[in-house]
């Protein structure tokens, strides 16, 4: 049952950052709110904005949070800029120990670090999030 609920989060984010990326141009900052779109900022990250010829990109080839193959965007130029993502939590983010027992603690925390901006509504919040980040993904 798990599964299908990772599915169908994966699906819905998926499909936002689709539909979102049909709105935004170059150099716009995205704003993502909670949790129920904490995998957003990383499939923004993997897209091109509408604005940006392709030609200007070359494409390393990845995977995703769903073991789908897919493409990231990487500028050939370094003057070429794409969107900036701001992701804030709305709800305490829980201490390292309890975080580590999710499923996808990881996929979530590799998520979170692609936006430019993570955002909390207290230092605790935050310090819970960079010890999940250092114990988890090994980063600071």
């Amino acid at each position: 049952m798990e599964e299908a609920y990772h599915t169908a989060h994966q699906q819905v984010n998926q499909e936002f950052a689709r539909l979102l990326l049909n709105l935004i141009h170059h150099e716009d900052v995205v704003w993502v709110h909670d949790y129920h779109l904490i995998t957003l900022p990383k499939f923004l990250r993997s897209s091109v904005s509408k604005n940006v010829k392709e030609d200007q990109f070359k494409y390393k080839h990845v995977s995703n949070l769903t073991d789908d193959p897919y493409f990231i965007a990487l500028p050939k130029d370094p003057e070429v800029k794409t969107i900036r993502i701001v992701f804030f939590m709305h709800i305490p983010f829980p201490i390292s120990n309890i975080f580590a027992t999710l499923p996808r603690a990881s996929d979530l925390l590799d998520s979170m670090i692609s936006a430019d901006v993570i955002g909390f509504h207290s230092f605790d919040h935050a310090r819970h999030f960079l010890t999940a980040a250092k114990r988890t993904l090994g980063i600071i």
